[in-house]
Protein backbone atom coordinates (compact mmCIF):
# COMPACT_ATOMS: atom_id res chain seq x y z
CA UNK A 1 0.00 0.00 0.00
CA UNK A 2 0.95 3.62 -0.46
CA UNK A 3 -0.06 5.74 2.48
CA UNK A 4 0.31 9.51 2.51
CA UNK A 5 0.68 10.89 6.03
CA UNK A 6 1.04 14.34 7.56
CA UNK A 7 4.54 14.41 9.07
CA UNK A 8 3.65 16.86 11.85
CA UNK A 9 0.56 15.06 13.15
CA UNK A 10 1.07 11.53 11.85
CA UNK A 11 -2.48 11.60 10.47
CA UNK A 12 -3.16 9.47 7.41
CA UNK A 13 -4.31 11.67 4.54
CA UNK A 14 -5.06 8.93 2.00
CA UNK A 15 -4.12 5.40 1.04
CA UNK A 16 -3.93 3.49 -2.23
CA UNK A 17 -4.50 -0.20 -1.64
CA UNK A 18 -1.94 -2.80 -2.65
CA UNK A 19 -4.43 -4.39 -5.05
CA UNK A 20 -4.74 -1.12 -6.98
CA UNK A 21 -0.96 -0.89 -7.26
CA UNK A 22 -0.60 -4.47 -8.47
CA UNK A 23 -2.22 -3.82 -11.79
CA UNK A 24 -1.63 -5.75 -14.99
CA UNK A 25 1.57 -4.82 -16.74
CA UNK A 26 1.71 -4.02 -20.45
CA UNK A 27 2.25 -7.72 -21.20
CA UNK A 28 -0.87 -8.84 -19.34
CA UNK A 29 0.98 -10.28 -16.34
CA UNK A 30 -0.89 -9.74 -13.11
CA UNK A 31 0.83 -8.86 -9.88
CA UNK A 32 4.26 -7.96 -11.20
CA UNK A 33 3.86 -4.24 -11.74
CA UNK A 34 5.73 -3.05 -8.67
CA UNK A 35 6.68 0.50 -7.74
CA UNK A 36 10.32 1.38 -8.47
CA UNK A 37 10.41 4.99 -7.27
CA UNK A 38 8.19 7.58 -5.60
CA UNK A 39 8.33 11.32 -4.92
CA UNK A 40 6.13 14.18 -3.81
CA UNK A 41 6.05 17.65 -5.33
CA UNK A 42 7.68 20.48 -3.34
CA UNK A 43 4.33 21.91 -2.21
CA UNK A 44 2.92 18.46 -1.49
CA UNK A 45 0.12 18.89 -4.03
CA UNK A 46 1.15 15.82 -6.05
CA UNK A 47 2.50 12.37 -5.31
CA UNK A 48 4.08 10.31 -8.10
CA UNK A 49 5.15 6.68 -8.39
CA UNK A 50 6.94 4.86 -11.21
CA UNK A 51 6.23 1.30 -12.23
CA UNK A 52 8.09 -1.56 -13.85
CA UNK A 53 5.86 -1.46 -16.94
CA UNK A 54 7.00 2.02 -17.98
CA UNK A 55 4.21 4.15 -16.51
CA UNK A 56 4.46 6.93 -13.97
CA UNK A 57 1.29 7.78 -12.09
CA UNK A 58 0.58 11.12 -10.44
CA UNK A 59 -2.04 11.57 -7.72
CA UNK A 60 -3.60 14.76 -6.42
CA UNK A 61 -2.76 14.61 -2.70
CA UNK A 62 -5.72 16.76 -1.71
CA UNK A 63 -8.27 14.36 -3.19
CA UNK A 64 -6.30 11.09 -3.41
CA UNK A 65 -7.49 10.78 -7.00
CA UNK A 66 -5.28 9.67 -9.87
CA UNK A 67 -4.46 12.80 -11.87
CA UNK A 68 -2.22 11.42 -14.65
CA UNK A 69 -0.80 8.30 -16.28
CA UNK A 70 2.49 9.17 -17.98
CA UNK A 71 3.67 6.32 -20.24
CA UNK A 72 7.35 5.98 -21.14
CA UNK A 73 8.39 4.99 -24.66
CA UNK A 74 8.51 1.26 -25.40
CA UNK A 75 7.05 0.36 -21.99
CA UNK A 76 10.55 0.33 -20.47
CA UNK A 77 10.83 0.28 -16.71
CA UNK A 78 10.99 3.69 -15.02
CA UNK A 79 13.63 3.33 -12.33
CA UNK A 80 13.56 6.84 -10.91
CA UNK A 81 11.40 9.93 -10.87
CA UNK A 82 11.73 13.33 -9.26
CA UNK A 83 9.73 16.50 -9.11
CA UNK A 84 11.79 19.62 -9.72
CA UNK A 85 11.32 22.72 -7.60
CA UNK A 86 8.96 23.91 -10.32
CA UNK A 87 5.70 22.29 -9.22
CA UNK A 88 4.69 21.46 -12.79
CA UNK A 89 7.76 19.45 -13.88
CA UNK A 90 8.38 15.76 -13.23
CA UNK A 91 11.50 13.97 -14.48
CA UNK A 92 11.33 10.22 -15.19
CA UNK A 93 14.31 7.99 -16.02
CA UNK A 94 14.80 4.52 -17.48
CA UNK A 95 17.81 2.19 -17.03
CA UNK A 96 19.00 3.05 -20.50
CA UNK A 97 20.22 6.62 -20.49
CA UNK A 98 16.91 8.37 -21.20
CA UNK A 99 15.23 11.00 -19.03
CA UNK A 100 11.88 12.54 -19.89
CA UNK A 101 10.63 15.84 -18.49
CA UNK A 102 6.85 16.02 -18.08
CA UNK A 103 4.57 18.99 -17.65
CA UNK A 104 2.29 17.69 -14.91
CA UNK A 105 -0.33 20.35 -15.57
CA UNK A 106 -0.68 19.36 -19.24
CA UNK A 107 0.24 15.68 -18.90
CA UNK A 108 2.71 16.01 -21.79
CA UNK A 109 6.37 15.20 -22.28
CA UNK A 110 8.17 18.48 -22.87
CA UNK A 111 11.75 17.29 -23.31
CA UNK A 112 13.72 14.05 -23.79
CA UNK A 113 17.34 13.75 -22.64
CA UNK A 114 18.73 10.66 -24.38
CA UNK A 115 22.18 9.14 -24.58
CA UNK A 116 24.98 11.26 -23.30
CA UNK A 117 27.04 9.23 -20.87
CA UNK A 118 25.98 5.74 -22.05
CA UNK A 119 25.68 4.20 -18.57
CA UNK A 120 22.46 2.94 -17.02
CA UNK A 121 20.47 5.37 -14.88
CA UNK A 122 19.70 4.03 -11.42
CA UNK A 123 18.55 7.14 -9.57
CA UNK A 124 18.07 10.90 -9.96
CA UNK A 125 18.18 13.98 -7.77
CA UNK A 126 17.23 17.55 -8.54
CA UNK A 127 18.93 20.61 -7.11
CA UNK A 128 16.96 22.72 -4.61
CA UNK A 129 16.31 25.42 -7.22
CA UNK A 130 15.31 22.83 -9.86
CA UNK A 131 17.90 23.96 -12.40
CA UNK A 132 19.97 20.75 -12.30
CA UNK A 133 19.29 17.02 -12.48
CA UNK A 134 21.95 14.53 -11.38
Amino acid sequence: EVCLCDTSSGDELWRVSHTLLREYDSYGNAGCNWIDSADSSPSGSYFAASYMDGVAKVWDTHTGQLALNLPHADDQEIVSLRFTSCEATLATAMFEPTIMLWNVTLGQCTYVLAGGHGDDILNMLSSPNGDLLA
